[in-house]
């Protein structure tokens, strides 16, 4: 057995050219049935399995995907990238392609860059996408398929996502509707569709009811345990019912720091409800029960491979492909 066999190897040995042997191999191109038979029993002889490497030589495709993580994250979200890139590695196992997974700031996407310059994949899947997007604009020019796992508002790119805004909106008006009357707002505008889509959800539901904004404590800061004390303290006095997160970041800390002021004596925060914009389920070991609304990432990872690969083979898929989502209300 021949570890090393090439398809000049074969071509060699059985007389014919090596775009012939190629076409053998992918299945692809006219040649006779005889041939093929040749070429296919001289390989299987040999012991020799035709992998990607000589496959892709054959059909010019590298066989593999780059996946786009941003480059800065918090603990929470990588859960959440971690499990979608499982479900994009699922699919992609099972139809024969590897992961070269790259990092990305907003305003440094060379890695990007330097994969597509050197030609290293056949399409690419963008885990972020934000509202000025330096990957979208570059990878639009480079004409390599690519899909986002975000919504975005450029023009002719394929995106997979839930829709976060409806998700926000149903989550608020099912609270808004149990009674609870006065909120405050726990997040931060990254500049990204999700948080956009979210904000908008939020106000969606406060303008149904005919909430003023401004009577309520709208996106308040949680990184500073210092001002976030201070902000809980204004809760109590202000008679809050309940805190809505932006995402579980925003809701473990505020809830940590909820029970640390408890502890020292501010007993009536545990009678605020509190809510999360996204369930990562880390919020399910926490002590207080949390509504919130769950994006299954791995699914969005299926989604996002399956519809790269229809992409990458020249099919035609719908530019926004729209998931389903489950709302816990925890009241």
């Amino acid at each position: 057995m021949n570890k090393n066999l090439t398809i000049s190897d074969i071509a060699d040995a059985l007389g014919v050219s090596k775009t012939t042997v190629s076409r053998a191999i992918s299945g692809k191109g006219r040649i006779g049935k005889e041939t093929t038979r040749r070429v296919l029993d001289y390989i299987k002889e040999n012991n020799y399995t035709p992998n990607l490497y000589a496959k892709g030589l054959a059909e010019q495709k590298t066989y593999n995907i780059c996946v786009v993580v941003p480059g800065s994250f918090e603990l929470v979200d990588w859960n959440f990238f971690h499990t979608c890139l499982l479900g994009i590695q699922e699919v992609a196992e099972f139809k024969g392609y590897d992961i070269l997974m790259t990092t990305c700031n907003r305003d440094d996407i060379s890695s990007l860059e330097r994969v597509i310059t050197n030609k290293k994949v056949d399409g690419v899947i963008l885990l972020r996408s934000f509202l000025k997007d330096k990957e979208i604009e570059y990878m639009k020019s480079t004409g390599t398929p690519f899909i986002t796992t975000g919504s975005s508002e450029y023009e002719k790119v394929y995106q997979v996502d839930h829709d976060h805004r409806k998700a926000c909106k149903e989550l608020m008006l099912g609270i808004m509707e149990s009674g609870l009357k006065k909120f405050a707002f726990f997040g931060e505008d990254q500049g990204d569709f999700i948080s956009k889509n979210r904000i908008q959800g939020l106000n969606d539901a406060l303008s149904k009811y005919n909430y003023d904004i401004a009577d309520n404590f709208y996106l308040l800061e949680s990184k500073d345990l210092n001002v976030l004390e201070k902000n809980l303290k204004m809760i109590v006095e202000s008679g809050i019912e309940c805190i809505v997160c932006m995402d579980d970041n925003e809701a473990v800390r505020v809830i940590r720091q909820m029970d640390r002021m408890m502890s020292e004596g501010f007993r009536c925060l545990s009678d605020v409800k509190i809510a999360s914009f996204y369930d990562s389920r880390i919020i399910d070991e926490s002590y207080k029960k949390v509504s919130s609304i769950f994006f299954d990432a791995r699914e969005l990872g299926h989604a996002a491979c399956e519809l790269l690969l229809q992409l990458m083979d020249g099919e035609n898929i719908d530019y926004r492909t729209v998931l389903p989502y489950e709302m816990h209300l925890q009241l």
